[in-house]
């Protein structure tokens, strides 16, 4: 864009010859002027107005100058002017620097604007704000632009007009903001975190003006009184109050604006009528003239704390009178600290009588004292951790035994107060003792005190490790203590098994595990034990057995061991080696000792009885008569005789009461006796050498006519020799004398014989012991 026409002014002084261009003064006029004045005088003129044409023109170009490089010197500051084409008129180096690095061209005066820029993007919107300028509107746009390099101009656009008032096309004026934008834009971002941190922030926040009109709220606020941000924002706080706390809220604003700061607590209403106690924690906000800016209130919902203060209030007349009758003991204390805070002691404050009894500390004793005073030997962990609770307001709980009062205590402690706890003290003793006594019984044998089987089985687990390896198990077994049990009641096997349960113990170690498993089983687990080890403590305790004597029995056991040195068995599998091996003994001792035992039970019967010795005798005797009488081989009567001499050994177990008995038994007493039989037959049964009398033990007292017992057998289903032996049984008790009472004569005796033969007697074997057994007798008297 020329500032100055090229077509200002031309002169030729040569021919005296001047050409005017765009000068005021029209040719006709000129020549009139020659004419009518001196031709000296015009040339005069002339010359003086040629002279003030050029003075003029230099100041003109010197305005242009001047005025060109004002445009230029911004160096921070895009100028040009476009026509209606949008071709160049005027830019500033600043322009041409900016296209330069924008777009990588080169401008020049007259060339088209949109051909030197890169970016279609950039065309289209340089495009509408020129085309806008162009129609009379001045504005301004921030607008980021560029390809190569890309940077944010404001920019302002604005029309400019010929002498005529028309549009003759638009200037633009571009300032980079683009350090500015991008801080504008990191500060977006920011106060965008800041908001989103405010309204998700888990106290609630309010800001008010100098008169109690909210300026902001978070979501907290909102969600705590149920209401929205339209609602809030612009209204006065104290419509939030209930109506008593209003004039508070107008009094303590005003003392908060003073002092800058403050702590209140009122009682609002959430927007569902509901009413909530809000605690408030202030500042006050202050512009750089320390003038009241805004508030700044963080707050929290404590209507939780304050209604359980308030029933705590209410029920307080109710806990003083429990405090003082109440079944637990309850002390309140005030912890010490040393200048570091830490807890070094603590002073008892109140006692209530449960405690003072439950302890044998006597109040009066006790308050306003430190318990290293009271309690000397207290423990440092104990004011550790009570000193936790009243500092840090953490209830514990604890079963604790006191060594000084020899007592068992549940307490649990927490903190009424920062710098105080109580302790609520139950005497849980005797649950303690229950308990430990439950455990116990859990894990032992009722009978012996030995471990029992589930304990057993629970600690292989725990020494199957290379640390007890190798790992021996015991099994032993008590032979014949069904017999001792049927025999003589089973108090005395009890008596056995308990003097087995005293042998082990005295036979093995205290690191040895001793339990009993079964009935009549023991087994023992013995870490780091060898076989040979395990060897001399089966040698030891068959020896220590010998000396075991129970109803006449001696003692005797079967016992089997296996020594392992890895886990391979489970504890089921290696019980059931280990008692593989218990069996293979019992079989070589197990016979003799339950022949051994039913002799033994006899000699026991017939000599604690001298009556049964010769009742057993004499009933033999008779046996064996009667079995010759009916032609019954040798062999056949050697058993008849044995026969007749077990048949009532089952009355071992009979007690004395009843088998000495010198008058008539009763119903129950008679039901007693009648046991005998079966007991007899359990008894016999048991060992091989005379099982085959136990069916004549059991059936001795059966009736031909089937009224006998135990079974009600008849005729030919009672066995030969049962028959047999109930004859020479009956007669035998008839005619025996007894302390209680003199027998019957033979006479007598053979009447009743005869009376019972065919109900109570087989007729056969009653005649024969009539006819030939006792006459052959009586002949020989």
């Amino acid at each position: 864009m020329m500032l100055i026409n090229e077509r200002s002014v031309k002169m030729r002084k040569k021919n005296k010859v001047i050409l005017m261009n765009n000068v005021n003064i029209s040719p006709k006029s000129f020549l009139k002027s020659i004419k009518s004045s001196n031709y000296q005088t015009h040339m005069s003129e002339m010359d003086h107005l040629e002279v003030q044409i050029e003075q003029n023109t230099k100041e003109i170009l010197r305005m242009q100058q001047l005025l060109l490089a004002s445009l230029n010197s911004p160096k921070d500051m895009i100028i040009l002017a476009i026509d209606h084409h949008y071709n160049y008129l005027f830019f500033n180096d600043a322009h041409r620097e900016v296209m330069k690095f924008a777009y990588g061209t080169n401008i020049e005066i007259g060339k088209n604007l949109f051909e030197c820029m890169t970016s279609e993007i950039d065309i289209t919107n340089s495009k509408k704000n020129y085309d806008l300028a162009m129609t009379g509107v001045s504005h301004t746009t921030v607008e980021e632009y560029g390809k190569q390099n890309v940077r944010y101009y404001e920019s302002f656009y604005n029309p400019f007009y010929d002498e005529n008032n028309q549009i003759m096309g638009a200037t633009a004026f571009a300032r980079d903001i683009t350090e500015r934008f991008e801080l504008q834009k990191r500060i977006k971002e920011s106060e965008e975190r800041f908001q989103a941190l405010f309204d998700k922030a888990p106290m609630g926040y309010q800001s008010l003006d100098a008169n109690g009109y909210f300026i902001a709220v978070n979501q907290k606020w909102l969600d705590l009184l149920g209401y929205t941000a339209e609602e809030v924002i612009g209204s006065w706080f104290g419509n939030y109050l209930v109506e008593s706390a209003k004039i508070m809220f107008k009094e303590r604003f005003e003392f908060f604006k003073k002092q800058g700061k403050i702590k209140s607590e009122f009682e609002m209403i959430h927007k569902n009528g509901k009413k909530i106690y809000v605690e408030f924690d202030g500042m006050i906000g202050y512009n750089e003239q320390h003038e009241f800016l805004q508030t700044h209130c963080t707050l929290i919902d404590v209507t939780e704390q304050r209604l359980a203060e308030k029933k705590l209030k209410e029920s307080e007349e109710k806990y003083r009178l429990l405090y003082t009758s109440m079944s637990q003991g309850l002390a309140l204390h005030q912890i010490i600290v040393n200048v570091e805070g830490e807890p070094i002691d603590y002073t008892f404050i109140s006692v209530n009588e449960s405690y003072e009894k439950m302890t044998g500390l006597k109040s009066d004793q006790i308050i306003g004292k430190r318990v290293t005073e009271v309690i000397p030997e207290i423990e440092d962990y104990w004011i550790q951790s009570y000193g936790k609770v009243a500092l840090t307001g953490q209830p514990i709980s604890y079963e604790q035994y006191s060594n000084p009062l020899k007592r068992y205590f549940s307490v649990t402690a927490y903190c009424p107060k920062i710098g105080q706890f109580a302790v609520l003290v139950s005497d849980i003793t005797d649950r303690k003792v229950e308990e430990s006594k439950m455990v116990y019984i859990n894990n032992h044998d009722y009978l012996t005190e030995l471990f029992n089987r589930r304990y057993f089985v629970e600690t292989y687990d725990q020494f199957c490790s290379e640390a007890y390896y190798p790992l021996s198990i015991m099994m032993i077994d008590i032979n014949g203590l069904k017999i001792i049990n049927d025999a003589y009641g089973h108090a005395h096997g009890d008596e056995a098994i308990k003097k087995v349960a005293d042998l082990l113990k005295r036979s093995f170690d205290r690191t040895d595990i001793i339990a009993r498993i079964g009935g009549d089983e023991f087994a023992i687990m013995s870490p780091n034990k060898t076989s040979e080890q395990m060897q001399i403590h089966k040698d030891k305790i068959v020896h220590g057995a010998n000396d075991i004597i129970v109803g006449n029995i001696v003692i005797s056991l079967a016992i089997g061991y296996e020594t392992v040195n890895d886990k391979k068995k489970t504890i089921d599998e290696l019980l059931a080696s280990t008692e593989n091996y218990l069996y293979r003994h019992k079989l070589t001792v197990g016979m003799s000792v339950r022949n051994h035992a039913i002799k033994a039970i006899l000699n026991t019967l017939t000599d604690k009885y001298i009556e049964e010795k010769v009742h057993s005798e004499r009933v033999s005797h008779f046996c064996m008569e009667i079995g010759s009488a009916l032609g019954i081989s040798s062999d056949e009567l050697a058993v008849l005789e044995l026969a007749g001499m077990y048949h009532d050994i089952g009355k071992i177990s009979i007690p004395d009461a009843i088998l000495n008995k010198p008058g008539k038994l009763t119903y129950e007493e008679y039901e007693v006796i009648k046991t005998h039989a079966q007991i007899g037959y359990q008894i016999l049964k048991a060992a091989d050498e005379y099982s085959g009398l136990a069916e004549y033990a059991l059936s001795h007292h059966e009736r031909w006519d089937g009224k006998g017992y135990p079974r009600g057998l008849k005729e030919n289903e009672i066995p030969l020799f049962s028959r047999i032996i109930s004859v020479a049984d009956s007669f035998e008790a008839m005619t025996a004398n007894r302390p209680y009472r003199k027998g019957m004569c033979i006479e007598d005796a053979i009447c009743e014989i005869n009376r019972c033969s065919g109900t109570q007697f087989d007729p056969v074997i009653a005649k024969v012991f009539v006819e030939q057994v006792l006459s052959k007798s009586m002949i020989k008297e």
